[in-house]
């Protein structure tokens, strides 16, 4: 403790001294002659120069070199092929050629031969002459050479000689020294250098393998969630029943998607806009090209004529759907709020099916320019209103349980529209209830379709082609929808909004016509919560990994710290010098990570939906934020290091 009083690395605050040194005047060497085993006595005492601030001079240290015994020592030996004594003579050596005011050695003699003993003893008696040499030995055989000698007893110096004949040290004006910490961070043996691009390597890797990894499974997800929101949709359909559900027996079923019997409630309408998770609600047409219903007689309701005309306006397919023969399309309405995509882009403009484009004899080669429809679909007119009564069965017979109704039946009329058509909807990009059971669809914007309906809504039905019940006193009324479709915010919502809805009326039957809508979200639910772990796991291995690494790196500098140290550098200082290390790999380290995810992004082939150019901006953000986190904890590991 007192030899660290002595060399400053130990402050006492209640100390008084007569007269205080730098540390640049001050040479300690420890009991082990502690030197960097890998490096070479020639950067030992360029090192040595830099720490105090004075020339190298590579004659004068041949010189001290012969001085101390060891002219005979290559300059590009390593430290470590000295024996002990080597060991003490070169520490000698490069105390001589700082000059210092005060040497310090602790033990000088312990561990060598008493040959050896006597001549380095010799060499130490012989350069005290210019300056201040101070020993600590437990041995008494060379007590005769000291000019001092103090005893330490119970935490007692006790001075036992004194020489008459002292010699004064020479007085060297000494500059306040300021080394320069980041050239004296370059002096690194060939281990340091193989062990730091050791480190770089395998950071490098391990990151690079596991934020790609992570940024590829991210984007990856999302594009999964597209696919699966796609495959499914953000909308379910209500209809009025014409019977409070309340009444109605518990295991009665509902099949019913068609305009009938009921009365629509417009103020419930109006709430469900309200319910949260509801973006918007609009009337559900479905124009059907055969199959409709309708009480003209007129009318054959089971056979439609199409006709298809390209963009010159010449005709390029003409046919005619027989609805009793085969599945015909519908066509249907999309909305603004609709999730559907074609070609991962929002639908713009009129689109038919695979199914239907198969049946009207069209590929994508067609579509270069729209083509034009012309088809025969059934359009709404009006309502007939009349009294009914609705009785239930059970197995094939009437029970007692019956009611007595107003019911409305939605009166169609075959009527020739012109829609233009932009493209081929493919399956994979949207799926709904209808072309899953091969009927077909003809997707409409729901402006244009909602024109064509409201131009045709009159209830000055033919009367010579219709009978109205007398005696069921049935009336021609307005024509009002009784099937709305509900536009929600995402698939993870439909069940909630759909509860909610039903809440608001009795005679309300919601219907979610899509495949696996609800398998669908929980897989997305799912695979969110998997994407979140495995961020966390990896996240907790690259930490694992960095903590370890830069632990060994660091504890590999055990020497280089005693020397540092014994060198009276302060920890501060020594902090500084070995951080020099880490930041010199964090840029190669962002560089090189970048250029990886570029090399594997063309190798790969990986298409994101959102950009490889923010995928690549996002990876770059990355990187900084890890060599921001890399170099402050190497900074916590370095302290310990140090502390230790």
């Amino acid at each position: 403790m007192l030899l660290k009083i002595i060399i400053n690395q130990l402050e006492v605050s209640n100390m008084e001294t007569i007269e205080t040194i730098d540390r640049n005047e001050i040479f300690y060497v420890d009991q082990f002659a502690t030197l960097y085993n890998n490096m070479s006595i020639e950067n030992h005492f360029k090192l040595v120069s830099e720490v105090y601030c004075s020339d190298y001079d590579k004659d004068n240290i041949k010189e001290i070199l012969n001085d101390v015994g060891l002219e005979y020592i290559s300059m590009e030996k390593l430290v470590k092929t000295l024996s002990v004594g080597e060991r003490k003579r070169l520490s000698i050596a490069l105390a001589i050629s700082v000059n210092p005011r005060l040497l310090v050695i602790d033990e000088p003699t312990s561990s060598i031969d008493y040959d050896t003993k006597l001549s380095l003893m010799n060499l130490l008696k012989d350069i005290s002459k210019e300056r201040c040499v101070l020993i600590t030995s437990h041995e008494i055989d060379f007590n005769n050479m000291f000019d001092m000698i103090y005893r330490i007893e119970d935490c007692k110096i006790i001075q036992e000689k004194e020489s008459s004949t002292l010699v004064p040290t020479q007085q060297h004006e000494r500059k306040e020294i300021k080394p320069n910490l980041k050239q004296i961070s370059k002096y690194k043996t060939k281990k340091d250098k193989r062990s730091l691009f050791i480190l770089f390597i395998v950071i490098v890797i391990i990151l690079n393998m596991i934020s790609y990894r992570q940024v590829a499974l991210y984007f990856n997800s999302q594009i999964a969630n597209s696919l699966t929101e796609s495959m499914t949709d953000n909308s379910l359909y209500l209809i009025f029943e014409n019977i409070d559900r309340d009444l109605l027996p518990s295991d009665w079923d509902y099949i019913v998607f068609y305009e009938s019997y009921a009365i629509t409630d417009i103020e419930t309408i109006h709430n469900i806009s309200n319910i949260e998770h509801v973006l918007d609600v609009k009337p559900y047409y479905q124009l059907c090209t055969t199959g409709y219903f309708t009480r003209y007689d007129d009318i054959d309701s089971y056979a439609s004529n199409v006709k298809i005309y390209n963009s010159d306006g010449h005709m390029i397919n003409s046919l005619s759907l027989d609805g009793n023969a085969s599945q015909t399309p519908a066509v249907m309405p999309y909305y603004e709020n609709q999730n559907i995509l074609c070609n991962r882009e929002k639908l713009e403009g009129n689109y038919i099916d695979e199914t239907t484009a198969k049946q009207f004899g069209l590929n994508d080669i067609d579509f270069e320019y729209p083509i034009t429809i012309s088809l025969e679909v059934g359009v709404p007119v009006c309502m007939l209103s009349r009294n009914d009564t609705i009785t239930y069965f059970e197995n094939n017979k009437p029970q007692d349980i019956s009611y007595d109704i107003r019911s409305n039946d939605v009166l169609y009329d075959k009527k020739e529209i012109t829609i233009q058509i932009d493209g081929i909807l493919s399956e994979s990009d949207y799926t709904n209830y209808y072309n899953m059971n091969n009927y077909g669809s003809i997707y409409v914007n729901y402006e244009e379709l909602s024109q064509i309906v409201n131009d045709n809504l009159s209830t000055d039905i033919r009367e010579e082609a219709i009978n109205l019940y007398d005696d069921l006193d049935e009336v021609v009324v307005d024509y009002v929808p009784s099937n709305y479709i509900i536009l929600v915010d995402s698939v993870d919502n439909l069940d909630e909004v759909a509860s909610d809805v039903e809440s608001l009326n009795s005679k309300i039957l919601t219907f979610i016509p899509y495949a696996y809508v609800n398998e669908i979200a929980d897989l997305k639910t799912a695979n969110f919560t998997n994407n979140i772990i495995l961020t966390i796991v990896y996240a907790l291995i690259a930490l694992i990994v960095i903590i370890i690494m830069l632990y060994r790196y660091n504890s590999g500098q055990k020497s280089k710290i005693i020397l540092y140290r014994n060198l009276g550098l302060n920890k501060n200082e020594i902090h500084k010098i070995l951080g020099y290390d880490i930041r010199k790999i964090l840029l190669p380290f962002i560089i090189v990570n970048i250029v990886l995810l570029i090399f594997q992004m063309m190798y790969e082939g990986i298409l994101y939906s959102i950009g490889q150019w923010f995928v690549l901006l996002t990876f770059v953000v990355m990187s900084f934020v890890v060599a921001g986190m890399i170099y402050y904890i190497n900074k916590l590991v370095l302290r310990r290091a140090i502390h230790d």
